[in-house]
């Protein structure tokens, strides 16, 4: 079935059906104690082991496999640890498949198809069937479509004043992650390399990454209320990485074909430049170069063009938006001291986020680039912890 073909009437169903739905910030049941892969606050955590290097190089489809086949067992672990998740959204999203899953492989393909023939082969590499990997590729436009709720809260300081020009970016997800990602350093045939964060499973489309151009990038989750027939954001995402130029990375951002919402922190290392993007479904979007100030940024809409967008309220990026506001305020400037801040509104919603009672989300990991140098610094899991990482320039 062809995406314009599909009736937008079911879609705008669905997307209102999310809209009713207040979703806080990944809370969900804990798991009973014994269950298989059952990750709970209470834990103790195993020894830090360093997220390990993976190296790749090839076409599309050979990325693909060399990524899927270095973390099958980190996919296969993410997948135990969440089953229930997984399980969930992978019938919802079989249920009506034409509509969950078809629809934006077809948007996909048509746009972007380099990028689907790297999720093709990931999905051979890793041994496990397309479906699968669709799933981990496609969840933030299935959750909405499900009402379900999301761990994707992050925190993004812009730092463009006094000789500056720095992006910092706590990345936030489920503690199922916490020890399952991977550095990716990948050189793809004809197309810049670069290195990123990487999650298992996933596209390099929602985490910190640079390439060999000097393009820097970052997204935030924002809870769009609605879901159009497009291209879904990891697609989006990734093939900004691909691009040569600023220009060209706003361009592929701002394009008209988004399935869902979401923002990037898209800088270049050549222009000296760092510019806030804000995506939504239908076309709408609006960017802002940052300019003589510090930007603060976490999971919601603050553009002129966006803002007005129907959006989900959450408590966690509230709570981060103004501790880290008003740290600004009052002098502080030390990036890495404003994200391991503990501090926060609405417990236990801070920008150096832990685990606590049912509440799952947590930062992975802290990402620093030196717009101005050129380097990236990465922060394996908390940024308070001190596990501090140069990945190079």
């Amino acid at each position: 079935m062809a995406v314009d073909r599909l009736s937008r009437r079911t879609f705008l169903a669905a997307s209102l059906a999310s809209s009713g739905a207040l979703m806080l910030g990944c809370s969900r049941k804990a798991p009973a104690a014994g269950d298989a892969g059952a990750v709970t606050s209470e834990a103790v955590p195993a020894p830090w082991v360093p997220f390990p290097v993976i190296e790749v190089r090839g076409g599309p489809a050979q990325l693909g496999e060399a990524i899927g086949a270095a973390t099958r067992s980190r996919i296969d672990t993410v997948i135990e640890r969440r089953k229930k998740w997984f399980e969930d959204l992978k019938a919802f999203a079989l249920a009506e498949r034409a509509l969950r899953i078809d629809a934006f492989v077809r948007a996909a393909e048509s746009r972007y198809p380099e990028v689907m023939a790297e999720i093709r082969g990931m999905a051979r590499g890793a041994g496990r069937e397309l479906d699968d990997l669709l799933i981990l590729n496609l969840h933030p436009e299935l959750s909405a479509l499900k009402a379900q709720a999301s761990c994707g809260d992050c925190s993004t300081l812009h730092v463009v004043k006094d000789g500056r020009i720095v992006l910092a970016h706590n990345e936030d997800d489920d503690e199922a992650y916490r020890d399952q990602l991977v550095i990716l350093r990948a050189s793809p045939s004809g197309k810049p390399s670069f290195v990123t964060l990487a999650y298992p499973g996933a596209v390099t489309g929602n985490v910190p990454g640079m390439n060999s151009a000097g393009l820097v990038r970052t997204t935030n989750f924002i809870g769009g209320k609605e879901v159009k027939p497009g291209v879904p954001r990891y697609v989006v995402g990734r093939a900004v990485l691909s691009a040569s130029t600023l220009e060209e990375a706003l361009k592929i951002a701002t394009g008209k074909d988004a399935a869902y919402t979401f923002h990037l922190n898209l800088g270049s290392v050549r222009e000296k430049k760092l510019y806030s993007v804000e995506i939504a479904p239908g076309g709408v979007s609006d960017k802002k170069e940052t300019t003589g100030e510090i930007y603060v940024h976490t999971n919601h809409f603050v553009l002129a063009a966006t803002k007005g967008v129907a959006q989900q309220s959450y408590p966690s990026s509230e709570s981060r938006y103004q501790v880290l506001s008003k740290a600004i305020a009052s002098g502080e400037q030390d990036v890495v001291k404003l994200l391991s801040s503990h501090e926060s509104v609405t417990r236990p919603y801070s920008p150096c986020r832990h685990p606590q009672g049912e509440v799952h989300g947590r930062t992975v990991a802290m990402a620093l680039f030196d717009i101005a140098a050129g380097t990236f610094t990465l922060y394996e899991g908390n940024p308070c912890e001190g596990r501090k990482r140069e990945i190079g320039s």
